[in-house]
């Protein structure tokens, strides 16, 4: 009772977890809601409740009515610090960092994006599975982008203790560290999905008292359709839009944010500049079953391994992209058709060398038609003077995946008349003969 009292409340309907109790006062973690992330509460007050056990869990949360109406009213006090809000209905999922998630410096990008495709799955749970239709849709992701911000740097070995202070709570290591996940959905058409997700760095101990560090944010756009169909073409009809609904009725309720009602990401970004490439590359690429999915499709989260195999058969000033880091900073991904496993793919590589930016196109062993591309990627290596919040990606950035941009790209490859696209600059390549295009394969 002597502790400092906090000028906050908990407003009504917080998820909050016991930590200590203590002659009727609860120390708590705030799991949910608006108020102090943690401290010392009263349970009851003049034999009036303040905190009853529940058995909900951190998706169960919902802010309420009236708890809106006390962030509100705490907003217009003057004397009263600004209340740092969470996102309204976050869904939250623990991931515990395995040795095979870590690298030289640090957290490798594709353990954000598992931990992230886990809490996606752990969605399912939510989903009504009485809803007999859904077991002929496959709901593949059609877009991503990822920003890792500069405070996932603290993971790396010249940073964190190393050995078998892995596994002791207060050690500062990656491996065992606990990354909390949160998402909020928005749903702009007809069977399809815009997710975003928040990565938090949570420590050794996920039960104690909040430390919670952002270290990455990814965004995903994600489209339903059938099983069987070769193409991401998205259900149609007013049946399919009524067993949709009723699919994802309760999530709809509970997580959506009309804030991500968008259709494509380049949308959710700001303008940035052209991307003006000085180094062209082309190199053979077989995909490895260390890429793929359960589907022996390639896996969302493996782009930057891809891009670090791209890199290094590049060499020269692709290589030098990952003197600093293996992976990159951000990256924007469109998956235009499937990938599969022992099949040899070409990948084209355009490179910004002064912005340490590349764009990589994907097509079948052969082809050179946009329209053949299987994957689209722009990669941003610099991790130099990246901004606290890690925002680093532009509208360009995505829209350079589309297809005129690579039209005018691959224009260039094969050695046709080239003109620049809508957001590429083609004034800053070399004049090559056709043996530097298509020479000899890496």
């Amino acid at each position: 009772m002597d502790s400092p009292m906090d000028p906050h409340r908990l407003t009504t309907g917080s998820l909050v977890k016991q930590l200590k109790l203590q002659d009727g006062r609860l120390y708590y973690w705030k799991v949910a809601g608006f108020g102090p992330e943690y401290g010392w509460v009263s349970v009851s007050l003049q034999g009036q409740h303040q905190l009853l056990r529940t058995e909900k869990m951190p998706w169960d949360y919902v802010a309420s009515e009236v708890a809106l109406r006390q962030v509100q009213m705490a907003r217009q006090k003057p004397e009263v610090p600004a209340l740092q809000d969470i996102a309204r209905g976050a869904y939250s999922y623990y991931h515990q960092v395995a040795f095979q998630e870590t690298k030289g410096t640090g957290l490798r990008m594709s353990a954000c994006l598992t931990a992230m495709d886990e809490l996606r799955s752990e969605l399912y749970e939510q989903a009504d599975m009485s809803v007999n239709s859904f077991a002929n849709v496959r709901d593949p992701i059609v877009e991503v982008s990822v920003e890792l911000r500069p405070s996932i740097k603290q993971l790396s070995k010249d940073n964190a203790d190393d050995g078998l202070l892995y596994t002791h709570p207060d050690s500062r290591g990656v491996v065992l560290s606990w990354l909390r996940c949160e998402a909020q959905f928005g749903w702009p058409s007809a069977m399809r999905r815009t997710e975003e997700q928040t990565v938090y760095l949570v420590g050794k101990n996920k039960h104690g008292p909040p430390k919670r560090t952002p270290i990455a944010q990814a965004r995903f756009v994600q489209a339903f359709c059938d099983v069987d169909s070769v193409e991401v073409e998205s259900l149609q009809g007013s049946e399919w839009q009524q067993d949709f609904n009723r699919f994802w009725a309760q999530p709809k309720a509970k997580y959506s944010s009309q804030r991500l009602n968008v259709s494509t990401l380049s949308q959710m970004y700001p303008a940035g500049r052209p991307f003006k490439p000085n180094f062209f590359k082309k190199v053979s690429w077989r995909m490895s079953h260390s890429f793929e999915d359960m589907w022996a499709n390639l896996y969302h989260a493996k782009v930057a391994e891809l891009l670090w195999d791209a890199n290094k058969l590049a060499g020269g000033a692709y290589a030098t992209l990952m003197e600093i880091d293996s992976e990159p900073q951000a990256m924007a991904v469109r998956f235009i058709k499937n990938m599969f496993v022992d099949t040899v793919y070409d990948i084209f590589c355009f490179l910004d060398s002064r912005l340490l930016k590349a764009v990589y196109y994907i097509a079948p062993e052969g082809s050179t038609q946009p329209s053949d591309f299987v994957l689209a990627v722009c990669g941003i290596y610099k991790w130099v003077g990246v901004p606290v919040d890690g925002k680093t990606l532009t509208t360009e950035d995505h829209l350079v995946l589309g297809i005129e941009d690579s039209h005018a790209l691959m224009a260039y490859a094969k050695g046709t008349s080239a003109a620049d696209g809508p957001t590429c600059d083609l004034s800053a390549l070399p004049a090559l003969d056709i043996r530097d295009r298509f020479g000899p394969r890496s």
